[in-house]
């Protein structure tokens, strides 16, 4: 057989088009025709779609998303998400925290054991040296650099303080103490603390080197979105180990927030006074080329010259 075309065929329900058209034009009716049906049938397939579950649980979720599309239209759109997402709104990393250039170290307690004697003879890398201090809580010698870089969250956020909390204070280090064979001067520090003293806020440095005003009491430091500002702050003891965290206080979204800073060595930044005597030490080190020996004699009282019988 041909391919032919095969047509639904019609039942006396439904009239030829043109017997509907004859009919319409005698009685008066209008005729919608197929558009017309259509037209019919919609009122009845709109109220189906609106007694179906599934189109009140859409509302629902439409007028519960609509305060938050809104503003995310609007242009507050990142800050939302930041804020859904719990992005906090500063981030601070720590990017170093060591003595000056040249400055000394020194250890609770004498590294004695042949595992670590080891590591000092033989040109230790900064992550040896490093994870030997970590062992025997080792401290800063007068002075600690910190490095912090504040970064911008969510919204704008105005840092209003920051300032070291002091978590225990105990007397000096006297285990071991590192001098590196290299001196010199270390970059200019815009901000200053003294933990020796009551008054443990961060201050300006004069040009003569002495502390200056306290400086979050003459600015502060506001930040956008992805704005960044570095802090360079020297940190100072002579009369004890003063072990610390740094707390940051800020204004964001309406109210004051606080926001704590820890060092890498089990969340404390830790810095000790220095002994006046070498003899207070169990083992005093230097730096010679690429490692680490016990100094002696002369070089002794070269790097403690108060100390008895120098």
């Amino acid at each position: 057989m041909g391919n032919r075309r095969r047509t639904r065929p019609r039942t006396d329900r439904e009239p030829p088009a043109a017997a509907r058209a004859a009919t319409a034009a005698t009685t008066g009716e209008a005729t919608a025709g197929a558009d017309g049906q259509a037209a019919e049938e919609q009122p009845s397939a709109v109220r189906r779609v609106l007694r179906s579950p599934l189109t009140w649980t859409g509302g629902v979720l439409a007028a519960v998303a609509a305060p938050v599309l809104v503003p995310l239209v609007q242009g507050g759109g990142l800050d939302l998400v930041d804020q859904l997402f719990g992005r906090p709104p500063l981030r601070v990393v720590l990017i170093g925290a060591s003595p000056p250039e040249g400055g000394p170290t020194a250890f609770r307690t004498d590294p004695t054991a042949p595992a670590d004697r080891s590591v000092l003879l033989t040109d230790p890398s900064e992550e040896e040296f490093t994870a030997l201090a970590h062992r025997h809580d080792a401290g800063a010698v007068g002075q600690l650099d910190v490095l912090l870089l504040l970064e911008g969250g969510r919204g704008d956020v105005r840092v209003v303080d920051i300032r070291p909390r002091i978590r225990r204070s105990t007397p000096i280090l006297t285990g071991a103490y590192f001098a590196p064979d290299s001196g010199g001067q270390s970059d200019v520090i815009p901000l200053r603390a003294d933990l020796d003293r009551p008054d443990t806020s961060l201050k300006t440095i004069e040009k003569d080197g002495k502390s200056g005003k306290r400086y979050f009491s003459v600015k502060q430091i506001d930040l956008k979105r992805g704005e960044r500002e570095t802090l360079a702050i020297t940190f100072t003891a002579s009369r004890s180990t003063v072990e610390f965290d740094l707390e940051v206080t800020l204004f964001t979204g309406g109210e004051l927030r606080k926001q704590v800073i820890g060092g890498a060595d089990d969340g404390v930044f830790r810095i000790t006074g220095a002994a006046t005597d070498h003899r207070a030490y169990g083992s005093v080190y230097v730096e010679e080329g690429t490692s680490w020996h016990e100094a002696r004699g002369k070089v002794l009282c070269k790097r403690f010259p108060r100390s008895r019988g120098c």
